[in-house]
């Protein structure tokens, strides 16, 4: 495997780091501490991580189909990428702590009934589909990848 530009790099440690956090969770939290919510209206530790889960599902048909748009047509790059406005203040509005609270579009949420064991090993499962991923992108120019991939699912179907 080759080396990954500093980019997809950071891609990879931040899914290492979220992937430690949500292994030391499942090894020191009970089954009543992982599902216990703090307000009527606030989320258990284990409807975070299912929602984390739910959201990847989502997202990754469209991770492919950019990443194998952009091989089609041939567009490579090596960084550093620079990205739009409107995603770069999503990605901003989504990184903890919120600044604003969002209701969440029931694709992106599960049932708050599942086992903490099962809810992290399916995290863990998605933790290495996105590290797949960001290696299949490597060499590829993720911005163009990622506004004509917009682009082309907003305007072809």
């Amino acid at each position: 495997m080759s080396a990954l530009i500093p980019e997809l790099q950071g891609y990879i440690e931040q899914i290492d780091a979220n992937e430690n956090a949500v292994r030391s969770l499942a090894d020191r939290l009970s089954e009543p501490q992982a599902i216990w919510r703090p307000g009527p209206k606030r989320w258990s530790v284990v409807e975070c991580i299912d929602h984390l889960n739910h959201t990847t599902a989502a997202y990754i048909p469209a991770i492919d189909e950019a990443i194998e748009r952009a091989k089609e047509m041939g567009w490579t790059g090596t960084g550093p990428f620079q990205y739009g406005r409107m995603g770069t203040w999503f990605v901003q509005a989504m990184e903890p702590p919120p600044k604003r609270r969002y209701r969440t579009m029931a694709v992106f949420a599960g049932p708050a009934d599942l086992p903490f064991k099962d809810v992290a090993k399916e995290f863990f499962g998605c933790a290495e589909r996105m590290r797949q991923r960001v290696h299949r992108s490597a060499g590829l120019d993720l911005s163009r990848a990622r506004e004509q991939g917009w682009f082309h699912q907003r305007h072809e179907s």
